[in-house]
């Protein structure tokens, strides 16, 4: 897929589905589509002092400038520091060497790839921006969740568990497709990332990771927080303080 030339749009959805491991709660999904120029639309971003500070979701995305935010990659909850393969405007702030699915808009060609990237070719900064999560959802528009998982050294107990998640994916066409859906970790409820990957699939995605969640999960746009964000897992509104985010801009 070439880079969309035309300026970026966002849309956003709210969907509803029903766990599957556990009890069959409701869920509720924060989607939002961006079309458009991905160089101009897709962004990590990091606070000024980078991985070492946290910030709140609806703060990073306002000192972005971003229209439609979410949480980004993994990192560190006792002391500021990210866990997560990360690169923002160009420069390396993060490389973990570990087997890890990635989001990354490659400089040369302006092209978003999904999947595995070397720590040879992060750190020859061929990329404007990427982040790693944990375990590529989809790919060439097919469940991967197993085969990742084995490749990536992800065991069963975080597939199965049923918390609020984030993943980000893109269709055929180009469209971005960041996906946020609530759960309670304390109640066992929330989607695993079986039942997440096929929700990319259901939105058309092609390619999709899982980046992090449980408490870190969270949907910013247009200026205030979307989704019912709960930090300390029990189901009580709270945005948790974290280091990176997806920034998508209109």
């Amino acid at each position: 897929m070439d880079d969309p030339v035309a300026k970026p749009s966002i849309q956003t959805e709210t969907r509803f589905y029903t766990q599957r491991i556990g009890k069959a709660f409701n869920l509720t999904a924060r989607i939002g589509l961006m079309s458009g120029s991905w160089a101009a639309g897709f962004q990590t971003y990091l606070p000024p002092n980078g991985c070492k500070v946290y910030n709140k979701v609806s703060v990073s995305a306002k000192e972005g400038g971003c229209t439609y935010a979410t949480n980004g990659g993994f990192f560190n909850t006792t002391s500021p520091g990210c866990l997560a393969d990360l690169i923002v405007d160009g420069k390396i702030y993060s490389i973990t060497d570990a087997v890890a699915s990635s989001v990354a808009l490659r400089a040369s060609d302006k092209k978003i790839i999904f999947g595995y990237v070397n720590p040879q070719e992060i750190k020859s900064t061929a990329f404007l921006s990427l982040m790693s999560g944990h375990v590529w959802l989809v790919r060439k528009g097919q469940n991967y969740v197993n085969v990742s998982a084995e490749k990536e050294s992800v065991g069963t107990p975080f597939l199965r568990e049923a918390a609020p998640r984030t993943a980000i994916g893109a269709r055929a066409d180009g469209t971005l497709i960041s996906l946020q859906v609530d759960g309670v970790e304390e109640l066992y409820k929330g989607p695993d990332l079986w039942l997440i990957a096929d929700i990319m699939i259901q939105l058309g995605a092609v390619q999709a990771i899982n980046v992090d969640g449980g408490g870190s999960s969270e949907a910013w746009y247009d200026g205030k927080v979307i989704n019912t964000p709960n930090c300390a897992d029990n189901g009580v509104f709270c945005e948790r303080p974290l280091t990176s985010i997806i920034c998508l801009k209109a």
